[in-house]
């Protein structure tokens, strides 16, 4: 996986994200990271995306709660067609509440068997990587 490099968007303000993070995998799958952090919120997501199927994982932190899951919790698949129904099956995760954004990723690296050889340039306030 590359440099982790996040930017705002004009249309997504005060949103900024993190995408198209390549994640290289023994199988050959086509597979995306995207990141986003919301600085007046304090919401984070990671989403990975299969190319041609949809969403196969993804963790909120301090976002919307997931009934019966809290604000934060991670979704994976349970069905084949979970990615159709946008991961419908979380489960809470609220010991990841509060967490600074770079801890979390170093963290769902780890759940999902991730290794990340390159920086990760952590979000601020201001619009970008540190």
């Amino acid at each position: 996986m590359e440099d982790i490099r996040f930017s705002k968007k004009k249309n997504l303000s005060p949103l900024l994200t993190a995408e198209d993070i390549r994640i290289a995998n023994g199988m050959g799958y086509d597979l995306r990271l995207t990141i986003k952090f919301n600085p007046e919120t304090g919401s984070r997501n990671f989403n990975v995306h299969l190319a041609g199927v949809g969403p196969i994982c993804r963790l909120d932190v301090d976002d919307q709660a997931h009934r019966p899951a809290g604000r934060s919790h991670k979704h994976a698949l349970q069905q084949p067609t979970c990615p159709d129904s946008n991961l419908p099956f979380a489960e809470d995760r609220a010991i990841d509440s509060g967490r600074p954004v770079e801890d979390l990723f170093r963290r769902f690296c780890r759940m999902a068997n991730i290794q990340h050889r390159g920086q990760f340039f952590a979000p601020d306030a201001s619009g970008g990587g540190a």
